[in-house]
């Protein structure tokens, strides 16, 4: 019955449009910038294929997933985007992923 309060007045929707949006702010930013993504963005979740250095600087300030590692000096990290997460993370994650 709980799971009925997220389909009123369209917050499940909302809900999902809004990881979706911050979602395709990653994906996109990241492809204009040269990084390669391990398969096309559709959902909330984003897979950045980046160097192995790159992902441990990254874990010092973010939560991921390793997804899978492509080679001995890359990996692919999963990124999945929240209710809770908002523009400025995103903005931060691109600016640091990029760094």
């Amino acid at each position: 019955i709980r799971c009925l309060a997220m389909f009123k007045d369209n917050l499940y929707f909302q809900i999902g449009e809004h990881e979706n949006s911050l979602a395709n702010k990653i994906n996109d930013d990241l492809l204009k910038n040269n990084v390669k993504m391990f398969q096309p963005q559709v959902t909330n979740q984003v897979f950045p294929i980046l160097s192995n250095e790159k992902i441990n600087e990254l874990k010092k300030k973010y939560s991921f997933h390793i997804w899978e590692k492509i080679d001995d000096n890359n990996s692919v990290i999963r990124l999945c985007i929240s209710f809770s997460t908002n523009e400025k993370i995103v903005n931060d994650l691109v600016k640091d992923i990029l760094s």
